[in-house]
């Protein structure tokens, strides 16, 4: 008994952090952790075709599933804004207990931010899509 729960307890851990990873044609995953207090957390997904998956989670509008589409338009503005982020910056790995991460996947590459000014214009843009879903 004590096996078949190590076992099964195993196969969640590994199911629950595969579904964050990169996919093939994904352009961008954009996530908010939770806080002590009312945080919103969501992931977002974005594909090179367009596709965007919303899973609203905690403290937010929209929870659930949801997919949509944006326009070629968009996803240039996002491209040129993931092009200004600084993939090789470290700076941004500490963390206040009580603040939330704004987590940003390009490229299997993870950038953690607690303040948003490097991110600004990304920020906005994300946050305008996940308002439009």
């Amino acid at each position: 008994m004590k096996y078949t729960m190590l076992t099964i307890l195993f196969l969640m851990m590994i199911g629950c952090s595969s579904q964050k990873e990169m996919q093939n044609n994904e352009l961008i995953y954009y996530g908010k952790t939770a806080c002590l207090g009312k945080c919103p957390v969501f992931d977002l997904y974005i594909y090179k075709d367009g596709k965007v998956v919303y899973r609203g989670i905690k403290n937010v509008e929209k929870k659930g599933k949801f997919i949509a589409t944006i326009s070629k338009l968009k996803l240039e503005e996002i491209k040129k804004e993931v092009l200004k982020l600084d993939l090789n910056d470290n700076s941004n790995t500490k963390s206040v207990r009580d603040l939330p991460n704004t987590i940003i996947k390009v490229s299997e590459r993870k950038l953690k931010f607690q303040n948003l000014t490097k991110i600004e214009g990304l920020d906005k843009l994300l946050k305008n899509i996940i308002l439009n879903i």
